[in-house]
């Protein structure tokens, strides 16, 4: 990957690996989805099927592959586990996740990547969901959270197990509303990122968040996954990292160094 506005990418493009999007859904027949896309399961209470109505979910499988996105071959698996107005509870959350671990288990492809762009009041019990999701061989890539605070403090951003990621803005700044801290392990664009979005079968949008850099780092690893082979998790985080660039970032409130993965945006 360079940095001078061309995206080049490898002929791989992260096919053979499934890419779980644990979100508010996937509007699946847009035309950036379309026969690039399964359901996997719908988890959240009073939802009925798998289509986005909040846009988040959309959003963030764009950035995964597609015109937008970074792995452009991956397999894209949704899985709903967020409400109609972006709401997402540990009960749903929970279930999404022992989905993912029984796929994997029973399926012959064990090239897997869980994205989770969102974040919970600090929980025991969502750290451990990461943790069985690592044991198992799975990467779990999961946002920071938006709050200017220490993401040790939210989970699943606080999950030692996790690849945690904070925004960055066109300037190679932290965003200013990004969370920091230890528990993140690099930063990804997190400002004006266009995506698909749920208005149409051809919409877009641009959205601010770490939510949806977290997805540019799961692109990541499904292209790596497809290049190189895959790693166990803690190998590719280490991975993931050395491929940053160090001591880039700006604007760190904590003062730690952080790794910058540079993707087009």
């Amino acid at each position: 990957m360079k940095y001078d506005g061309f995206y080049t990418y490898p002929n791989s493009a992260g096919e053979g690996v499934n890419v779980y999007i644990l979100d508010t859904g996937v509007r699946m027949t847009h035309d950036e989805f379309k026969d690039r896309i399964t359901l996997g399961g719908v988890f959240c209470d009073e939802c009925e099927d798998g289509d986005d109505v909040y846009g988040h979910g959309t959003h963030i499988a764009g950035t995964v592959r597609t015109t937008y996105g970074v792995a452009k071959l991956a397999n894209i698996i949704n899985v709903r586990v967020g409400d109609a107005n972006g709401i997402f509870d540990l009960v749903a959350i929970t279930k999404g996740v022992n989905y993912v671990i029984h796929s994997h288990k029973n399926d012959k492809n064990q090239n897997s990547v869980i994205n989770m762009s969102f974040h919970l009041e600090y929980s025991e019990a969502m750290i451990k969901l990461v943790e069985e999701c690592t044991d198992n061989g799975i990467h779990v890539v999961v946002s920071a959270g938006n709050s200017y605070i220490d993401a040790c403090s939210v989970t699943p951003a606080a999950a030692p197990s996790a690849i945690t990621v904070a925004a960055s803005d066109r300037s190679d700044r932290m965003a200013d509303f990004s969370n920091y801290g230890s528990c993140v392990n690099i930063c990804a664009p997190g400002v004006d990122i266009l995506s698909a979005y749920i208005e149409s079968d051809t919409n877009s949008a641009y959205l601010d968040g770490t939510s949806m850099s977290a997805p540019h780092v799961t692109g990541a690893i499904a292209l790596y996954i497809s290049t190189f082979g895959n790693l166990v998790p803690s190998d590719m985080s280490n991975a993931i990292t050395s491929l940053a660039t160090k001591n880039i970032i700006q604007k760190i409130p904590d003062n730690n160094d952080i790794y910058l993965l540079r993707v087009p945006h």
